[in-house]
């Protein structure tokens, strides 16, 4: 089995409402050496997006949120490209 890589420059986006699971992935991946970028729902995720005009590595992206879903927040991205 080959080990996934990734190029550790390029940050990680977290888009995830419930603060106990996001401070948890944020820590994991943190100790691995990537570069974490966190949003608590995904207006945030897009907001970010908009302003640094750059593509995370990564996006861990939950689904279920209120304001905006995962799928609503994954066709507006793909919008404003």
């Amino acid at each position: 089995m080959t080990p996934y890589t990734t190029e550790k420059s390029r940050p990680i986006l977290i888009v995830e409402d419930n603060r106990d699971l996001l401070d948890c992935l944020r820590m994991l991946l943190e100790i691995e050496g990537f570069n974490i970028v966190t949003a608590e729902n995904a207006r945030e995720a897009l907001g970010w997006l908009a302003d640094k005009g750059q593509e995370p590595g990564l996006i861990f992206l939950d689904m279920n949120m209120p304001e905006m879903d995962g799928l609503e927040f994954i066709k507006s991205k793909e919008a404003s490209k």
